[in-house]
């Protein structure tokens, strides 16, 4: 399972298991966190996608995305509990 909120990400990670359907990855366009409810995603500045972030504002651009916890997810049957995380931070 693969958990990925940013629109612009999650559409070229889609493109990618297409090219590869023998993966065993199932996508997931929500956010991961401590609570469910509906965060502002602020995407990082052109170029580095790697400061889009829930919380600081690198930019004023942002969406709304869903936030779920992990421990939701799987109790309510939506993945199977990890083996292995690894996470963006």
């Amino acid at each position: 399972h693969c958990f990925e909120p940013n629109p612009h990400t999650a559409a070229r990670l889609r493109a990618n298991l297409a090219l590869n359907p023998d993966l065993p990855i199932t996508l997931h366009q929500v956010a991961l966190g401590d609570r469910t409810e509906t965060r502002t995603l602020y995407f990082g500045p052109p170029g580095n996608i790697g400061q889009t972030s829930l919380v600081v504002r690198p930019t004023a651009e942002g969406t709304p995305v869903e936030c779920v916890t992990a421990d939701g997810w799987i109790a309510a049957g939506k993945a199977d509990p990890p083996t292995v995380v690894k996470v963006d931070v």
